[in-house]
């Protein structure tokens, strides 16, 4: 797939239920050049654990990582980032629509 302009990275660490409306809330932007990259920061929650398992939303993809805590996530999320640019969001926050 074409590289897109700006990749929204996403480390989770059992946050689960906030998980799907955060992602809900960057699909919604009026700007659609972006992919979403979630890594499980080894989670232990067992509801997050298998909401990662099944978790399927377009442009979206979930890494799977030993827990390392926030910065080595992010860390991690930025060498498969392919966006020019980057926006960080974390799993319990959402994005304005524009």
């Amino acid at each position: 797939p074409p590289m897109p302009a700006v990749s929204v990275i996403i480390p989770c660490f059992n946050l689960g239920a906030y998980l799907p409306e955060a992602v809900d809330s960057v699909l919604a932007q009026s700007f659609q050049d972006f992919e979403v990259l979630i890594a499980d920061d080894g989670s232990t929650n067992p509801d997050t654990a298998a909401l990662l398992d099944t978790f399927t939303r377009p442009k979206t993809s979930v890494i799977r990582a030993p827990h390392q805590g926030l910065a080595a996530t992010r860390n991690l999320l930025l060498k498969h980032a392919r966006g020019t640019f980057v926006c960080a969001l974390d799993a319990d926050d959402r994005l304005h629509p524009e």
